[in-house]
């Protein structure tokens, strides 16, 4: 994972076995807030998990099964319980940018 400015960033990762492609990532202010939305708006939404001091994020369906997910930026967050900071238990595999925001209001 890379910061390539306060704007955005980038993770290749192969932590998926079986996955192929990219996965979008929507910047939210709240990644709660965000994953329950998409469950309100008919979507499907995995449990939030951490990426050490960089933020938080969420795999995400749309009802017709196309993934995508929901980052927050929070250099507070912390590592998996049992786990070491520098590593994430399941980190975003996809660019994710701060360019457009997806809003978790309305």
């Amino acid at each position: 994972m890379a910061r390539m400015s306060d704007q955005a960033g980038l993770a290749i990762t192969n932590t998926e076995p079986g996955k192929r492609g990219t996965r979008a990532y929507f910047d939210v202010d709240d990644i709660n807030g965000g994953a329950q939305r998409v469950r309100e708006l008919g979507g499907e939404a995995d449990q939030p998990g951490p990426v050490p001091g960089m933020g938080w994020f969420v795999t995400c369906r749309d009802p017709q099964g196309n993934e995508f997910g929901l980052w927050q930026n929070d250099p507070s967050a912390p590592a998996p319980a049992g786990r070491p900071r520098c590593v994430a238990s399941k980190p975003p595999a996809a660019i994710f940018t701060r360019t457009k925001r997806w809003s978790t209001v309305a």
